[in-house]
């Protein structure tokens, strides 16, 4: 029964993926916005690099919206939903409308660089919702190393499905033995 709570706790842990990828999407959304309202309107692929650009930009968005429903559901109680959600509905309308108001004061390059900078920050504020776990796990897979804790050494236990890793600390492995 020890190692089992070990085991949903840890994968519990790794549903927390959603975190690194939504701030992955805010990161790009942000890198991708910025493009437009910096290409020079006399270059004769001006449009469709733009075009290019928000179509990206919209794939982010269908990247991240999953994301916000996995994060919505981990983070705010579900007696409160409606309440949050609307509160925060109000707070992107009001946004939208200062954006779009701005636009007659302001050029749109700097208007587009400015939500360029919001979705920066969107995405430093999102990092920092990511485990030391996930962290860990992102270096892992991208360098190929093998993960090492101060005391203990980690494994990987791939199950069924591919897309699910389950991580066990030895001492869980070494419980899980004396059980069988």
């Amino acid at each position: 029964s020890d190692s089992l709570s070990t085991v949903t706790e840890i994968t519990v842990e790794n549903i927390h993926g959603v975190e690194l990828l939504a701030a992955l999407s805010y990161a790009a959304c942000a890198i991708v916005l910025f493009l437009p309202g910096f290409i020079d309107e006399e270059n004769p692929y001006a449009f469709s690099l733009a075009l290019v650009a928000f179509l990206c930009y919209e794939v982010f968005v269908g990247v991240y919206m999953p994301c916000e429903g996995v994060i919505r559901t981990i983070y705010m109680p579900n007696s409160d939903v409606c309440t949050l959600m609307t509160m925060l509905r109000f707070l992107v309308n009001v946004t939208v409308f200062i954006g779009v108001a701005s636009t007659n004061y302001f050029p749109l390059s700097t208007i587009i660089a400015a939500c360029s900078v919001a979705l920066c920050i969107a995405s430093i504020l999102q990092m920092s919702l990511v485990s030391r776990t996930q962290w860990l796990n992102l270096r892992e897979n991208l360098f190929l190393t093998k993960r090492e804790s101060w005391d203990e050494t980690f494994y990987e236990v791939r199950t069924k499905r591919p897309s699910t890793v389950v991580i066990l600390s030895e001492d869980s492995l070494l419980r899980k033995d004396k059980m069988e």
